[in-house]
């Protein structure tokens, strides 16, 4: 059964032109950055979301969530790649889009900047963060959150 379910998500990603790559996580940097090896060893940066830095409000419950994911099997389905060079990407695991997960979970902010205007994607990622600060789940329960992309600017 598994693979036949990765056999149906290699064809639809292939559908789209974009090929999976699996690997197993090797380290994980934060709550959106992780090393993956593979054919070769990949720094993925995840794509569509941020999640807090280390020193932020709930940075290492976030680290902590990804690191459930430590010496195990996942695919990356590549988006780009950025200016530091890392692969951003959506990585699964079991079929399970972790990306979501992290935002469903509360652990970061969908990185609307990134994502395509007007897809279902969009509407799938923007939805799950509704859902989670409605439901005041993970960062979403503190009173005093700042997005980390405006902790960057004010802390780098």
């Amino acid at each position: 059964m598994r693979n036949i379910l990765s056999s149906l998500l290699l064809l639809c990603f292939s559908a789209f032109g974009q090929t999976p790559t699996a690997g197993t996580v090797t380290k994980v940097t934060d709550g959106d950055t992780l090393f993956v090896s593979g054919v070769k060893k990949v720094k993925v940066r995840l794509a569509y979301i941020d999640a807090p830095e280390l020193k932020q409000t709930y940075g290492i419950e976030a680290k902590k969530y990804l690191d459930n994911f430590l010496n195990k099997n996942i695919e990356i389905e590549t988006v780009g790649t950025d200016r530091y060079g890392r692969t951003i990407a959506v990585i699964y695991h079991n079929n399970k889009n972790i990306n979501l997960s992290i935002v469903r979970k509360g652990y970061g902010w969908v990185y609307t900047r990134y994502l395509p205007k007007k897809t279902d994607l969009r509407k799938k990622y923007t939805s799950a963060e509704s859902i989670a600060r409605t439901k005041k789940l993970g960062l979403w329960g503190e009173k005093k959150i700042i997005a980390p992309w405006e902790w960057r600017k004010k802390n780098f």
